[in-house]
């Protein structure tokens, strides 16, 4: 049986206050300092869950990982917990996401909200590119937002890593994407003006995102795209880390006769600069029939990732370590039956934070670098587990 096989586009900052201002008797005596530390979320993770009684209106929550505490920052009316939030450093804004019209064809619109003066702003709207934002991080400076945001061009979305400066109102691209077309053998709509249509412009993308397999030109997709994972600062705070997959739309397959053709093309880790951008591929995937997800520093030369292997449900995952001065990697968390996702949830005081989504139903662990040590931890919330699946870390 013929069918077509189809994917869709669609710090800690410690600051000490008062430190420097011992005169000579006090240091000769040792006097007490008093000190603030405004990075008080960092290392915490963040997102939303729908306010008690009303589905129509959100929450957004703090997490502590170490602990388990759960702390509210701010409800917000009329936003469905589906959007997507970040929650600044020092606890004082609130990022999120809310669509610009009812039938979301516009697009989203981006809102910082002061939790305790309720000062908001708004960015991405009126743009003309129907932006949609898919992650979001707060710099440590708690005035910049890293963002992983798809814009329109014409018919179609390409992937973006950016900078927003909520107090100039600046979005400056660190990196971007691509949509191409691919096999014109295949009928579309669509009015391209980017094409990838011969064997060496293809090979050449999927050299560039990671890939060291060829595929024959007529065998590609009616188009080709790219999508950014969900990026993660250096512990250096100059550059930020995140996945990317290049894959075709389509492929056909004889599903009694071939085994399952892959969408995904390439993949690895690119690395950026945060001021001058100069987007780098760091990391080219080794298993090339998979696909990368989430990826997280485990210290200055070692990234840990989750790599899974189902492209269309982004199950049968497993989370991998990888040495960059050694070019070493290990799976730390191998692939398990009955277990459909592993997704990094960030590092936190050098232990690795997952969650797990199975038969045994989700699950928040944290293990050291070897995988081993593991601890479980549920975060509750009025009386009910909290879902960590879409909870991001704070830097």
């Amino acid at each position: 049986m013929k069918i077509r096989l189809w994917s869709f586009l669609l710090l800690v900052v410690v600051t000490i206050c008062g430190c420097g201002q011992r005169d000579e008797e006090q240091q000769a005596n040792a006097a007490e300092v008093s000190c603030q530390i405004l990075g008080k979320y960092s290392g915490w993770l963040c997102g939303m869950v729908s306010h008690p009684g009303e589905e129509d209106s959100a929450d957004v929550l703090t997490l502590n990982p170490q602990n388990g505490d759960v702390k509210k920052i701010i409800t917000l009316n009329q936003i469905n917990s589906n959007q997507t939030c970040a929650v600044s450093p020092d606890g004082n804004w609130v990022a999120y996401t809310d669509w610009v019209s009812s039938d979301t064809s516009e697009g989203i619109k981006l809102i910082v909200k002061n939790v305790f003066t309720k000062e908001e702003k708004v960015f991405l709207e009126n743009n003309g590119c129907n932006p949609l934002l898919i992650y979001m991080i707060w710099l440590p400076d708690n005035h910049r937002l890293l963002l992983n945001l798809s814009l329109k061009d014409q018919q179609y979305y390409t992937e973006a890593l950016g900078v927003l400066d909520i107090d100039t109102n600046q979005l400056r691209i660190l990196d971007q994407g691509g949509v191409w077309q691919g096999n014109t053998s295949i009928d579309t709509d669509m009015d391209w003006e980017i094409s990838l249509t011969t064997q060496a412009e293809l090979d050449e993308l999927i050299r560039k995102y990671g890939g060291k397999e060829s595929l024959p030109v007529e065998e590609n997709g009616s188009y080709d795209y790219v999508i950014f994972g969900a990026p993660a600062l250096s512990p250096d705070q100059k550059t930020a880390v995140y996945a990317v997959n290049f894959s075709r739309n389509a492929a056909s397959w004889d599903s009694e006769t071939e085994e399952m053709p892959r969408l995904t093309l390439a993949s690895g880790i690119f690395q950026a600069n945060l001021e001058e951008g100069g987007a780098k591929l760091i990391y080219a995937n080794a298993v090339q029939k998979s696909c990368m997800g989430n990826v997280a520093w485990l210290d200055a030369d070692t990234l840990v990732f989750d790599r899974y292997y189902n492209e269309l449900s982004k199950g049968d995952c497993e989370i991998v370590v990888y040495h960059l001065s050694t070019g070493r990697e290990s799976v730390i968390s191998a692939r398990k039956e009955g277990e459909t996702a592993q997704k990094i949830r960030g590092v936190h005081n050098g232990r690795i934070a997952i969650s797990t989504d199975g038969e045994s139903g989700e699950k928040f662990i944290q293990m050291n670098a070897s995988g081993q040590e593991r601890t479980e931890t549920t975060f509750f919330y009025e009386g009910k587990p909290v879902s960590v699946w879409r909870f991001y870390p704070i830097p």
